[in-house]
């Protein structure tokens, strides 16, 4: 079972490169490991500890223990439901919006009048 989502940890990554205007090889550097570890992260062979995680997501401007969070209770959805973060969101968005109660339209305001 991976330890997080590889779709989460892409992202992070990248609002981290974005937001500190650094490539992967800066990024990499700066978490003190090699490019081939962070390219391995981006394609979910490898995983990052929770101490990089935590030190990408301050990178990026996230909090650090809410992203970790979010990371590994995607993965163990991923485990267990085969729920993929995407579907989630929407599962989550669909339940939470509210709908606009309906209006119906009374057949006398579409007539013409003459």
């Amino acid at each position: 079972m991976p330890v997080v989502d590889p779709k989460l940890i892409a992202q992070v990554l990248d609002a981290a490169a974005r937001r500190m205007a650094w490539n992967d090889l800066q990024l990499s550097e700066h978490l003190g490991i090699g490019h081939s570890s962070l390219a391995h992260w981006r394609r979910g062979k490898a995983w990052p500890d929770d101490r990089n995680l935590r030190e990408l997501a301050k990178l990026a401007g996230l909090h650090p223990y809410e992203t970790l969070r979010a990371c590994k209770l995607a993965a163990a959805l991923w485990a267990k439901h085969r729920v993929t973060p995407e579907d989630l969101a929407k599962a989550v968005a669909a339940v939470s919006e509210p709908k606009p109660p309906e209006n119906p339209v009374r057949k006398t305001a579409l007539r013409r009048r003459s």
